[in-house]
């Protein structure tokens, strides 16, 4: 039996396993361009490993780029990391809180908006001068009370605390400064007014401002209207709002958020223009009804032709991650060996620094900034787990007979591993099987991936047993490039008795 699926799916795991338990934890599925002659249309590709590359000393809150610079919040703080991971720390605070940091810059300065406060970054004053971060303000001298922030067309955005408004800055085209964007003006305001329910996130990309109550969303653009540059666009009025005012990213054109709206919260959407499309699955919309939905943090990641939407849930442990190029989930986790279970990703935030060519991510949970690239085998020295649970094998609930599972994947690739008495092994496989629906599990086995060299390694599973329907598991956590091309199993059908003649019972 040629591959059921094994090899070709992501993550669709839900209450009812009976009907589907498949989980693609740690690996994603590749498709091959019709023009390309591959062995098969879909392999399962692992994810990039992590490597240290900077520390601070408090919780990561945010990481930032430009072209060739990165900056991060951490605590209370901001720095500028160099590339050789050294930072300098800035002088003042960003604001309390645990909540994201979000940062924009407009090509003179940079406006931070954390822990409803506001501040400029105007750059280093000078050699071996650490940069100051200068509290932003109305005009009055009021300190701004602001919990989200954007970029539009020149301008400054700022959500106001516990309100529908949000004001804008003076214009980055002034160049005297006088209504520039250091300027705040309290008349300069808007106020999603469409529908009552609370403005919940503001989330500024292509030139728009997105809304985005509890329950529905309004989008505005630039009019060039004397009094007030941004109006609702006509006739776009979005009936989905958002469940976490961090959750929202764009990616390969598409905004992507967890969406609420009047009837209910924990589906997520996609949208291109102004129609959300759902792209969460049953299966996964019943994980996220048991998970802590208001810290949900959302971000964009291109890889190697993937264009990921990111989503982790920190408080329930979990990572989530929609692929735009195959249209599928799949998870991804840290797995804590002390404890045996998988926990969120540790990459919660993410930045690309082009002049680098780097993208380096940072766990919500520490201090710690890493580089993220495939050419890295583990998380910082521990060790991935990736894991496979195939869709069912069945036939019409006949009982099948499996003579051997065979795995078509990368092997006798070039990785040194030593077992407890200091000699070289295999690298290895586990696997196991279940006949119950996914509900148990029988002892896992292993099988050799091929020593170095050894490309003509076959990785199988002989004397199965038998079974009316059947799942399989494989778990790696070799530090290899592990992609799996196809699955195969060796199956004996019996053969069915004979009708009854006629006359017979």
């Amino acid at each position: 039996m040629k591959d059921w699926g094994f090899a070709s799916g992501g993550s669709y795991n839900g209450r009812a396993t009976d009907f589907n338990g498949e989980r693609a934890v740690n690996l994603y599925p590749e498709i091959a361009a019709p023009s390309e002659h591959a062995k098969a249309r879909i392999v399962l590709q692992r994810v990039p490993g992590k490597k240290l590359f900077s520390t601070l000393p408090k919780n990561v809150r945010g990481i930032f780029s430009t072209d060739s610079r990165l900056f991060a919040a951490g605590g209370t703080k901001f720095y500028e990391i160099y590339q050789d991971g050294s930072q300098v720390e800035y002088t003042g605070d960003i604001g309390p809180g645990s909540t994201p940091v979000e940062w924009f810059d407009n090509g003179r300065m940079a406006f931070i908006v954390s822990g409803n406060q506001a501040h400029y970054d105007f750059g280093s004053p000078g050699p071996g001068i650490p940069p100051t971060l200068v509290r932003a303000a109305f005009n009055d001298g009021t300190p701004l009370d602001v919990v989200q922030g954007g970029y539009v067309d020149g301008y400054f955005l700022a959500q106001e605390r516990d309100s529908n408004r949000f004001f804008i800055s003076g214009s980055n085209a002034d160049l005297t400064g006088t209504k520039g964007p250091t300027t705040w003006d309290p008349l300069d305001k808007g106020e999603k007014a469409g529908s009552p329910d609370r403005l919940f996130a503001l989330f500024a990309a292509r030139r728009e401002i997105w809304l985005m109550g509890q329950k529905t969303t309004e989008v505005w653009n630039n009019t060039g209207a004397a009094n007030f540059p941004f109006q609702p666009i006509p006739g776009v009025f979005i009936e989905e709002g958002i469940a976490a005012p961090y959750s929202i990213a764009e990616i390969g054109g598409f905004r992507h958020w967890l969406g609420a709206d009047s009837k209910g919260s924990g589906v997520v959407f996609r949208a291109e223009a102004y129609t959300p499309q759902r792209i969460s699955t049953h299966a996964m919309e019943q994980k996220i009804q048991t998970y802590y939905l208001f810290d949900a943090v959302g971000r964009g990641h291109q890889q190697e032709g993937h264009s990921f939407f990111v989503l982790s849930f920190p408080t329930s442990k979990a990572t989530w991650v929609w692929d735009n190029t195959t249209e599928q989930w799949h998870e991804r986790a840290y797995w804590d060996p002390q404890r045996a279970l998988y926990l969120e990703d540790r990459a919660r935030f993410g930045a690309y620094v082009l002049g680098w060519n780097q993208y380096l991510v940072a766990d919500g949970n520490s201090g710690k900034i890493y580089d993220l690239s495939p050419a890295h085998m583990d998380d910082d020295g521990v060790p991935i787990r990736r894991l496979r649970s195939s869709p069912h094998v069945n036939n019409e609930g006949k009982k099948l007979f499996y003579k051997a599972m065979q795995l078509d994947m990368t092997v006798g690739q070039e990785v040194n591993l030593l077992d407890g008495m200091g000699l070289p092994r295999d690298p290895m496989m586990m696997r196991r099987t279940s006949n119950d629906g996914g509900k148990t599990w029988n002892n896992e086995r292993v099988a050799s991936i091929g020593k170095t060299g050894k490309y003509k390694m076959r990785v199988r599973w002989r004397r199965d047993g038998s079974a009316y329907d059947r799942a399989y598991e494989t778990v790696c956590t070799e530090p290899i490039n592990e992609c799996i091309v196809d699955a195969y199993l060796d199956v004996v059908v019996p053969k069915s008795p004979p009708l009854p003649g006629a006359g017979e019972v």
